[in-house]
C-alpha cells in the first residue's frame, strides 16, 4: 500500500487546469501564453495554450503548489483581450461550460491592477 508521504513526492508542483476545471479567483503571473508541449507531463497536456497565474481562492493546499497554469481557449483569450488584463491584474472565472459546437463560455470578473 503507498503511504501518503509517497503520493507527495510522486507530486509535479505544476497545477494544470483545464477549461472545465478553471472555475476560481487569480492572478495573472505572466504576459503570455505556454504551449501545452512546455508544461505538465508526456501524458498530459497534450494540446492547448495555458496561461501562468497565481490561484487567490484557495487553501494551504494551493501553497504547495510552485506554478500553476489554466487553459486558454479562443473564447476566454477574447475575454482577456476585451478587458485588456495584464501581468498582475486579477482575473475570477465565475463559470465555464461547454456549448454549442464545443465552444467553452465563460462568466468572469476582472479586476485591473
Amino acid at each position: 500500500m503507498k503511504s501518503f508521504d509517497e503520493k507527495a513526492s510522486e507530486t509535479t508542483a505544476e497545477d494544470i487546469r483545464a477549461a472545465g476545471d478553471s472555475r476560481g479567483r487569480y492572478r495573472v503571473a505572466a504576459e503570455g501564453l505556454v504551449s501545452a508541449d512546455e508544461i505538465g507531463t508526456d501524458e498530459f497536456p497534450q494540446y492547448g495554450d495555458w496561461l501562468e497565474v497565481e490561484p487567490l481562492d484557495g487553501g494551504p493546499e494551493e501553497e504547495l503548489m510552485d506554478v500553476t497554469y489554466i487553459e486558454v481557449p479562443g473564447s476566454l483569450a477574447k475575454i482577456l483581450v476585451k478587458n485588456e488584463v495584464e501581468n498582475g491584474d486579477e482575473v475570477t472565472i465565475n463559470n465555464v461550460r461547454k456549448g454549442p459546437g464545443g465552444r467553452w463560455t465563460y462568466s468572469t470578473d476582472v479586476v485591473s491592477r
